[in-house]
């Protein structure tokens, strides 16, 4: 482009590291960030995004953080995708205290409101957390996000589901299925095309748990 005498612009990078974000390809993005400030042009919310949900698919938290405040530091608009995406790559490394930090300190700092997706980044951040996993937050966390503002969806209860297997807490995980099928949790469906007694009926054939069996930890006398 530049040799047709065309220098790229803020849109032609921002759609370059999208294209990065997508294939996860951290390092590229980074170096097409840099490439940008040495051209004069200023990163914009969009740019940040997408470097920042490169971060996320490679799990690389630390950079993300890093980007964030240097959004900050720079005057550049947070918003609500950028904050997600940050909170994305602390849960894919199990960073769940920063993850917490960034929902409930940063987004406030912000004025920005929390949505499902927030929640389900701070839940699987739990589930993903080493060396175990935090069963015990992830359990009282999605019980407490209608009171966040948030309801659980399917997405919500398949991470609880994953840090319960994880600790080795089978029963419990029985117990929460049990509850789901039996309609006592409020469960928002995540899209149009999902229905809730079809995902819980194959989790039950998971654990080969018939339907009508509610005595999970009785033992025949």
């Amino acid at each position: 482009m530049q040799s047709e005498g065309l220098p790229p612009d803020t849109i032609t990078f921002t759609s370059a590291i999208g294209a990065c974000a997508k294939s996860g390809d951290y390092g590229q993005a980074l170096s097409l960030l840099e490439m940008m400030r040495s051209a004069e042009l200023q990163p914009n919310t969009i740019t940040y995004s997408n470097v920042i949900s490169a971060c996320e698919r490679a799990g690389e938290w630390r950079g993300a953080l890093r980007l964030l405040q240097q959004m900050q530091e720079e005057g550049v608009g947070v918003d609500l995708m950028v904050i997600n995406a940050a909170i994305g790559a602390c849960a894919r490394a199990g960073e769940w205290e920063r993850a917490v930090s960034l929902l409930e300190e940063e987004m406030k700092s912000q004025g920005i409101a929390p949505d499902v997706i927030s929640h389900n980044g701070v839940l699987t951040a739990l589930a993903k957390a080493r060396p175990a996993a935090e069963w015990q937050r992830a359990l009282a966390y999605v019980e407490e996000m209608p009171s966040r503002g948030a309801t659980p969806d399917l997405v919500s209860y398949n991470v609880v589901l994953s840090a319960l297997g994880r600790a080795g807490e089978w029963e419990r995980a029985l117990e929460l299925l049990q509850r789901m099928r039996r309609g006592e949790v409020r469960v928002e469906p995540s899209g149009g095309d999902l229905d809730v007694d079809e995902t819980v009926d194959d989790e039950f054939d998971e654990f080969n748990v018939e339907e009508g069996d509610d005595d999970l930890g009785d033992d025949d006398d």
